[in-house]
C-alpha cells in the first residue's frame, strides 16, 4: 500500500543522501534502487501517471493551479507538481496538476 510513497521519498531526497553516503557504491545502490522501484510498482499492477502535455482529466488529476496561455491546448497539463499511482483501475493518489486555459 504504501510502496507508491517509498518513491516519493526516494526522488524528493536522493540528492541528500547522495551527499550524505560516503562510501559511493552505497550511493550508486540507493540509485539503482530507486531505478528499479517503477519496474517493481508495473510488476505489482501500479502504474504512475501525470506528465506534461496530457489533457486535464478530473477523473485522475487534481488541478491545483491554472494559467491562461495561448501556446498551450485547453485542458493542457503544463506542470505536474505530484505524479498520481493507480492499482489497476483504481486511483490511489490523485496527480496534483497545473492546468492551462
Amino acid at each position: 500500500e504504501h510502496t507508491p510513497y517509498i518513491l516519493e521519498c526516494f526522488k524528493r531526497n536522493i540528492h541528500v543522501l547522495s551527499e550524505c553516503i560516503v562510501n559511493s557504491t552505497m550511493a550508486e545502490g540507493v540509485k539503482l534502487i530507486l531505478s528499479k522501484l517503477p519496474e517493481t510498482l508495473e510488476k505489482m499492477n501500479v502504474s504512475i501517471f501525470g506528465k506534461p502535455g496530457d489533457t486535464f482529466d478530473p477523473n485522475l488529476h487534481n488541478a491545483i493551479m491554472h494559467i491562461d496561455d495561448d501556446s498551450y491546448g485547453e485542458g493542457e497539463i503544463t506542470d505536474v507538481l505530484q505524479c498520481g499511482y493507480k492499482y489497476g483501475d483504481k486511483v490511489i493518489r490523485y496527480a496534483m496538476v497545473k492546468v492551462a486555459n
